[in-house]
């Protein structure tokens, strides 16, 4: 079974890489986006691993996040 948590990084750097690959070749600030997503992943592991301990699951992370 994969761990969810592996799981979301990789779709999260997949869907990273193409936004800059796109902005980078329009805009050529893609350190600027690169620096915002590492600090997506960063606020989004936060919430997480806060939820996990919270209640045991990785719901309320979830639900945090959304909000």
């Amino acid at each position: 079974m994969i761990d969810p948590v592996v799981l979301d990084l990789s779709i999260v750097l997949i869907l990273t890489k193409g936004i800059m690959a796109r902005w980078g070749v329009l805009r050529g600030h893609s350190h600027i986006l690169l620096n915002v997503v590492l600090l997506i992943i960063v606020i989004h592991l936060a919430f997480m691993i806060t939820g996990i301990i919270i209640t045991g699951t990785e719901l309320t992370g979830y639900l945090t996040i959304i909000i």
